[in-house]
This record gives structure tokens, C-alpha cells and sequence, in this order.
């Protein structure tokens, strides 16, 4: 459940993945013609219960063309509205976590498999990064920014592989603590789109903790509009973050005196 204190922009829900079934209403998904293929070629093979375990093993009848990725797992279970079929796939994937040799980098690509399909376990995904650091496995970034409850973890893995547009999903797993993690790793951003990956999202997060962020960093050019943007949507703390700033004569005074007025106007 989102906290009502975070409010996702368009913008943001763009790169957000799946978790349950009502995060699919936003049909912010993968190619729809992939997925009727996938669908199709599950169908063809017994169904999704039956295909279930080739699929967590990357094992490819011979018969299908089209097999899911990873990050289609979790979303091709998901749109089958089927809870008891749903309960049932991720009873399989439990399972066979529980039967893979963790030292064995053989198992890792069925590990963030099983992962894909249950990424509210931040336990296994703390096995997954941890592994994924060591063996610089880079192709799970995503997956790990859709599944980390740690904050620590998740700025290692933005420190070793750069910042993803991905990032946004920790308003999912992390709520209002997100805004400390996005602040450690917004020093790490070299282009301009991954800067707007952290502060995107940052301003969606409407606490007195976001409030002084962007107060802190108004000098910076490029966080002045999304300063603007965050004060509009959360007015309320606009004159208590801003107001004794607003009243200096330097030039970042008149930045902050003009998003004032701009919300009380508003």
C-alpha cells in the first residue's frame, strides 16, 4: 500500500513494475503484442501451472518460439486474475528457492527468476544483490530496484552500476524513507537524465524531510524546477520550509521568494 504522504506522477508510473494486480491498472506493461505471443505459447504448452517450472528454470520447450524474460513473469501471472492460480505458481517458486545451492553462480539466473515472481521478498533479494555484486552481475538492476527493502543496498547498487530510470519504484518499497537513499544518490547521477531518475520521484514525496531537500539544493539549477513542481503539489509545507530563506537578499532567496508566491497564489 502506497502511503498517502506519496503521490506518483505520470511521469514516474512510467517505470514503476508490477508487485500485485491492481499495479497492472495503470497498464504501464510491456508490449502487448509480446504478451498475447507469450500467453499463446504458455496456452499451447498445458498452461501457465504447468509451465510454471520451465519457466522459473528458463527451460524453452522445444515447440514454443516465444518464452517469458524475467521481467514478464511476474506480470504474465498477475494478468490471469486468477488468485488461486496465482497462489499456486508462487508456492512452486518457494519451493524451488529452497532447493537451489546459494554458492552455485549456476543457479543465480533461476534465482532472479524466482525472484522476478515474488519481489516483495526482500530477503531473497538481498541474497540476489549481494551475489550480483560480488559476481558483477549488472542485468538485475531493475529487479533489485523493484525488490530492496535495504537502503544500503540499494545506493551500493547504484554507486557500482549507475542510476536507472528504475529507481522510482523505491516509493513502493521504501515510502517516505525513500527520500534518504534518493538523497545519497543523487551525487552519483553523470547525465542529466539520471538526475531527473532521482528527483522525479523525489517529488512525489510529501514530508518536511523532502521539504529541506530541495530548500538544501536550490542552488543547483536543474532541481529548481522540480522544487517548484514538489511545493505546488505539497503547498502545505511550502511557507514552512521556504519562508526564512525567502527573506534574504542573496539570488537562491528570489529563487525560493518566487516558488513561494507562485504556491500561495495558486
Amino acid at each position: 500500500t502506497v502511503p498517502e504522504t506519496i503521490v506518483i506522477s505520470r511521469d514516474v508510473r512510467e517505470h514503476l513494475r508490477p508487485r500485485t494486480v491492481s499495479d497492472l491498472r495503470g497498464e504501464v506493461a510491456w508490449d502487448k503484442t509480446r504478451r498475447t505471443k507469450l500467453k499463446k505459447a504458455v496456452e499451447r504448452e498445458g498452461g501457465l501451472a504447468k509451465c510454471f517450472p520451465l519457466i522459473l528454470k528458463a527451460e524453452r520447450p522445444k515447440t514454443a518460439e516465444e518464452w517469458p524474460e524475467p521481467y514478464e513473469i511476474l506480470e504474465l501471472l498477475l494478468r490471469t486474475k486468477d488468485d488461486a492460480l496465482i497462489a499456486r505458481c508462487r508456492k512452486i517458486a518457494e519451493d524451488l528457492w529452497g532447493t537451489l545451492d546459494l554458492t552455485s553462480l549456476d543457479h543465480f539466473p533461476i534465482r532472479v527468476r524466482i525472484l522476478a515472481t515474488c519481489p516483495e521478498k526482500s530477503d531473497w533479494a538481498a541474497i540476489v544483490a549481494k551475489e550480483a555484486l560480488e559476481k558483477s552481475q549488472w542485468g538485475v538492476v531493475d529487479l533489485l530496484n523493484q525488490s530492496l527493502t535495504d537502503p544500503d543496498l540499494v545506493v551500493e547498487v547504484g554507486k557500482r552500476w549507475g542510476i536507472m530510470p528504475s529507481i522510482a519504484n523505491v516509493l513502493l518499497t521504501l515510502g517516505e524513507k525513500a527520500t534518504a537513499v534518493l538523497t545519497d544518490l543523487l551525487p552519483l547521477a553523470k547525465n542529466a537524465t539520471q538526475e531527473s531518475s532521482i528527483l522525479n520521484p523525489m517529488e512525489g514525496i510529501g514530508t518536511p524531510a523532502t521539504a529541506e531537500f530541495f530548500v538544501a539544493h536550490l542552488r543547483q539549477k536543474q532541481v529548481r524546477p522540480h522544487a517548484t513542481s514538489f511545493f505546488a503539489r505539497f503547498p502545505h509545507l511550502a511557507r514552512p520550509a521556504l519562508g526564512e530563506l525567502a527573506k534574504k537578499k542573496t539570488q537562491v532567496a528570489g529563487v525560493a521568494r518566487t516558488i513561494l508566491e507562485g504556491v500561495e497564489r495558486a
